[in-house]
């Protein structure tokens, strides 16, 4: 369920699913969804990390999910037209719009960071989205390689 934010702007959590068995994080704020990927693809709930718009405005982009099947088995998603593009010309398929991500910040707002890693021969890679320091910091040093801030969303209270 929706819920308002300061500026009664409808918000939906967005939700974190890991697939081990496919080195895959997925992202979604859509219930069937969720559900689908729990029950059809193995993909376990790790919980909501921030909220997105649920409305386009002036100040937000589309967060766009992109995903390519077997054997890269990669979720991908962004508010970048050129990434967009880019994902695309790779073979990505586009999956669903999960919200709206601030462009610009705000005094409560959070920065939504992607991090990227490569598995195996690296022709499997994971996206992931942090969206504070401290998770940041634990993921590059796991390995992980920064992708930059893609925007900014809400916390969960």
């Amino acid at each position: 369920m929706p819920v308002a934010g300061n500026d009664a702007t409808p918000r939906l959590a967005l939700h974190w699913l890991w697939n081990e068995a496919q080195t895959d994080s997925a992202y979604t704020v859509n219930v069937e969804r969720r559900n689908r990927l729990i029950r059809e693809h193995g993909y376990i709930d790790m919980g909501a990390i921030a909220h997105v718009d649920a409305r386009p405005s002036p100040n937000t982009r589309p967060l766009i999910c992109f995903y390519s099947g077997p054997p890269r088995t990669n979720s991908f998603c962004s508010i970048s037209a050129r990434e967009h593009k880019l994902i695309r010309s790779l073979g990505y398929q586009e999956v669903s719009i999960e919200g709206y991500v601030a462009v610009e910040r705000t005094a409560e707002s959070l920065v939504l960071f992607r991090l990227s890693r490569s598995y195996g021969d690296g022709r499997d890679r994971e996206h992931r989205f942090a969206v504070t320091s401290a998770e940041l910091v634990r993921l590059r040093k796991q390995g992980w390689t920064y992708d930059g801030a893609k925007g900014f969303v809400n916390p969960l209270h």
